[in-house]
């Protein structure tokens, strides 16, 4: 197929709109990007140290929060020079207590200003990676808390004579074949798993004490396991103030000098 001079150009004007078009849209967008100051980082349903299949991650589980490439994050933004701060949005019932310390560190070592706001929940190891945060903001009736640490192990025992399957397990070492769900604890072996949780209760405890700047005495008689509304949250010192995302861009502006421009992190396939 031919083309006359004046179809080449009429060609030529039409791909020079749609060009131009497409370089305009992205110039907005990049312009709507990069005017934003404030990173909002979800830290939502269980928190685990780093990916996971999905056989391991909870089957109740809607949402998972990485604590290594969250802690990543956090670090790369110091280097930047257009966020200024981060607010941390906190809906998690916890998960585990790696990844609670592991966030909780980067957001003390992080340059930027940072808060977390608490929605529904922010318990357990989700409350310990909040409590890095240099303000926390919580709504009246959020759920806050649960300072303590479990450990659920499966029992295969009854299941098994029930039937009629017979496991032989064949190790090396006194604990090797601890919390083998086909026979039961021995008592030395619960003794000895009852020291390591017992550790990671004092270490989740100085860990409060210090991040929000409490007596560890006084996180001590809140360390029970329970968790409590914001109110209560408030009045104890595990938060700093009911409000939600509203306050926290207000607390980010006085901050800031500034008007407080939020985009998030790019969507990503492991969540």
């Amino acid at each position: 197929m031919k083309f006359s001079n004046k179809h080449v150009w009429i060609v030529f004007s039409l791909l020079m709109t749609v060009g131009l078009g497409l370089v305009v849209s992205a110039s907005m967008y990049s312009a709507k990007h990069y005017s934003c100051n404030t990173l909002l980082m979800d830290l939502k349903g269980d928190l685990v140290t780093s990916y996971a299949t999905n056989e391991v991650v909870s089957e109740t589980a809607q949402y998972v929060t990485y604590s290594n490439e969250f802690a990543k994050l956090i670090e790369q933004l110091d280097s930047s020079g257009t966020i200024n701060a981060i607010i941390v949005d906190v809906d998690s019932y916890g998960g585990l207590p790696v990844a609670g310390e592991e966030i909780a560190n980067a957001l003390k070592r992080s340059q930027k200003e940072n808060v977390a706001v608490i929605h529904s929940a922010g318990l357990s190891s989700a409350y310990w990676a909040a409590s890095g945060a240099k303000r926390i903001f919580a709504s009246r009736n959020s759920d806050v808390g649960s300072i303590g640490v479990s450990l659920q192990l499966r029992n295969l025992v009854e299941k098994n004579k029930q039937e009629g399957i017979r496991v032989t397990s064949i190790t090396s070492g006194q604990f090797k074949g601890i919390g083998d769900p086909n026979r039961e604890l021995t008592k030395e072996e619960k003794d000895l798993l009852q020291i390591d949780v017992d550790k990671i209760h004092d270490n989740f405890v100085n860990a409060i004490s210090e991040n929000r700047n409490l007596p560890k005495e006084k996180v001590s008689s809140l360390a029970t396991g329970a968790s409590m509304l914001g109110d209560k949250a408030l009045e104890s010192g595990l938060v700093d103030e009911i409000g939600d995302l509203t306050q926290a861009k207000a607390y980010l502006e006085a901050k800031l000098g500034a008007d407080v421009r939020i985009c998030t992190p790019p969507p990503s396939s492991t969540q």
